[in-house]
């Protein structure tokens, strides 16, 4: 893992890569890891799309998966800032970049980020 300007690389043995991004929401720190930006969306309907993001969601109880203020697919982890310590944020990030790479190789067959 590096940070650098704020945002987090975890990098994987295969050579892949997901940056995560860090928010303060309230008295949340919110985890964001982009999978496909909105230009990449218009090749899938909205319904292919809204059935992927569903099953996804299900299968997942850590990571919500959705679509941002950007019209981009992401990933997205939030826990309270006052009790996150140092072993569950490492948890955080390894399974965000994890099933957000995941969901990006399935929908496109490549590493975007």
């Amino acid at each position: 893992m590096s940070v650098e300007d704020g945002v987090i690389t975890v990098g994987f043995d295969s050579g892949r890569a997901q940056r995560i991004h860090l928010a303060t929401r309230d008295d949340n720190y919110a985890f964001t890891s982009r999978i496909l930006g909105a230009q990449r969306l218009d090749q899938y309907s909205w319904t292919q799309l809204a059935r992927i993001v569903w099953l996804r969601n299900r299968r997942t109880p850590l990571v919500t998966f959705m679509l941002d203020e950007r019209g981009r697919l992401v990933g997205r982890v939030e826990h309270p800032a006052a009790t996150l310590d140092p072993d569950e944020l490492r948890t955080i990030l390894l399974h965000l970049a994890r099933e957000c790479d995941r969901l990006e190789y399935l929908l496109t067959g490549r590493d975007e980020q």
